[in-house]
């Protein structure tokens, strides 16, 4: 059986299996829009009873399943963001309160190379990033993903890895 036929069978250990595979990038897919912990972790979990509760939804024409599990997570990203937005609007907070302000220890260096990495790429090409390391999605499997053609995908993957590699380059040499 496979995991397509066993996540409609509802098996537990396929959920166990696309959890492990997609928690770090649903992670990572998140906080290019969430900026606190708790935000994110809420998110991803919705992503996964959300990928639960529709993947009876799923076909082939559709894309592979793991190209509509990121289109999935994705748009659930968007409409979270767009909601806590809202609210956030609504809600008075304290002047000592910062808003969207990454809770970052300082000294995490790791993730603030990748939140500067992010800022020096942008969210698009950051994405882009994310979708080929991270989720390592095929080029043709990414184009679907931003709509794009399969050579257009690579080509536009290989100009922001060249992107990076500059970024890193020049952090390394300070």
């Amino acid at each position: 059986m496979n995991l397509l036929n066993k996540l409609r069978a509802k098996d537990e250990e396929a959920y166990k299996y696309l959890v492990d595979k997609y928690k770090d990038t649903f992670y990572c897919m998140s906080r290019n829009y969430l900026y606190n912990d708790e935000d994110i972790k809420d998110c991803v979990q919705e992503i996964f009873m959300k990928i639960y509760d529709r993947v009876d939804q799923y076909s082939s024409d559709k894309g592979d399943l793991s190209s509509w599990i990121i289109i999935l997570a994705k748009n659930h990203i968007v409409d979270y963001y767009r909601k806590i937005s809202k609210f956030r609007s609504i809600v008075s907070y304290d002047d000592n309160i910062v808003m969207n302000q990454r809770e970052i220890p300082q000294d995490n260096k790791a993730l603030s190379l990748i939140d500067e990495l992010k800022e020096y790429l942008g969210e698009a090409d950051f994405e882009v990033l994310v979708y080929r390391i991270e989720t390592k999605l095929s080029y043709t499997d990414m184009g679907k993903v931003l709509g794009i053609s399969r050579p257009k995908a690579k080509e536009k993957y290989n100009e922001v890895y060249q992107k990076a590699q500059v970024f890193i380059n020049e952090k390394e040499m300070k």
